[in-house]
């Protein structure tokens, strides 16, 4: 039974190495059943070498031998589920043994179709319900056979964006199909490797709408050096009812709100929530302080959406959802805390101005107190 392990890519393969568990259990039990064995059984009788042995079994006394055997077997108990449910659990190595970039791939198409399973699905999917369509990169379904068993609804996802004729004749052929979709209001999520084309995915999603870009979790192969991305999303549904804005910038871009989230190892995501009023002329980054007590802590500055979704190509009506992570923050602190952040321009140096109810420049910035 070692001859699986011997005889792996990468020994020792400890998975394949399980044929010994049942062979290797007999050692540590029989010590144990030694300690629980009473002062001159019969089978020592017949073994005058073993009966030799029995006055040095703690002392003979099967009650301390019972005591050390409950210790022993405690105390792996112990270690074992601290192990396991500890440093094991909370490896990011462990989640990429399980292939969770698969896993959360199917959850978060279920999710957006709203059927099936979609407990790892990331909390910034929207559900689109019955109407939406998901679209699936050939690459994502073709490495990552899982998927085929956790999407509930297969017959509302297409896959195949360069399937069947070259590659770009196929993409041209979906685009108009995913255009015509567009222009109907159908909700469309698009999943796509990250490493390929990903700007295709522009063309396919419906106007107007609100748009989320996420990026899935890493995964790791067996090969693989450092981590990546498994997949990144483009997910587009219809706009609902839209507050007031709580600010208004130069350009046709509104604010909507601003959402401050704790995340482990003491970031903080913050949710920015823009709409477009009118076509932008350039591709605008977003700059974002993190202050305490008017001093800046941290920085989450960047282009809109990752850098995935430029403001250039934003359309009348868009809503973009629009995440920054500002790292060691710590926890929120209420009444001590805002955020101050706005639009620029870093080809031209051009900023966005906030408008005033009139309709007028009044700087720069936005501030907001972080509730």
């Amino acid at each position: 039974m070692a001859l699986p392990t011997v005889l792996a890519e990468d020994a020792p393969h400890f998975l394949r190495a399980v044929g010994m568990l049942p062979v290797l259990a007999f050692l540590p039990a029989l010590g144990l059943d030694w300690l629980l064995q009473p002062r001159g059984h019969r089978d020592m009788k017949d073994n005058p070498r073993i009966w030799n042995l029995a006055p040095l079994r703690l002392g003979g006394s099967r009650t301390l031998g019972l005591v050390v055997c409950t210790l022993a077997l405690g105390m792996e108990l112990w270690s074992g589920a601290r192990a396991y449910f500890g440093a094991y659990a909370r490896d990011p190595m462990t989640g990429y043994w399980f292939e969770r970039g698969a896993v959360a791939l199917g959850a978060d198409i279920n999710r957006f179709l709203g059927v099936g399973w979609s407990a790892a699905a990331s909390p910034s999917m929207p559900v689109a319900g019955p109407e939406g369509r998901a679209y699936l990169d050939p690459l994502l379904w073709e490495d990552w056979p899982q998927v085929r068993f956790l999407v509930a609804a297969p017959e509302r996802v297409t896959v195949g964006l360069e399937a069947g004729g070259t590659p770009c004749c196929e993409a041209k052929r979906m685009t108009g199909i995913l255009g015509s979709l567009g222009q109907q209001g159908v909700p469309v999520a698009v999943f796509l490797w990250p490493y390929g084309e990903w700007t295709r995915a522009w063309a396919l999603l419906p106007h107007p709408a609100e748009v989320t870009v996420i990026e899935g979790p890493l995964s790791q192969h067996d090969r693989d050096t450092e981590p990546f991305v498994t997949y990144i999303a483009f997910a587009a549904v219809r706009p609902g009812p839209v507050p007031p804005p709580q600010a208004r910038l130069s350009g046709g871009v509104e604010l909507l709100g601003a959402q401050v989230t704790p995340l482990e190892g003491g970031a903080v995501r913050v949710r920015l929530r823009w709409r477009a009023t009118a076509p932008l002329d350039g591709d605008y980054t977003v700059f974002l302080h993190y202050r305490r007590d008017g001093q800046t802590i941290g920085q989450g500055d960047g282009p809109p959406a990752g850098g995935r979704y430029p403001t250039s190509i934003w359309q009348s009506g868009d809503i973009v959802n629009d995440d920054h992570v500002v790292p060691s923050v710590g926890s929120p602190q209420p009444g001590r805390d805002e955020i101050v952040f706005g639009l620029w321009n870093p080809q031209t140096g051009e900023y966005l101005s906030v408008l005033d109810e009139a309709g007028n420049p009044a700087g720069v910035e936005v501030r907001m107190p972080v509730p």
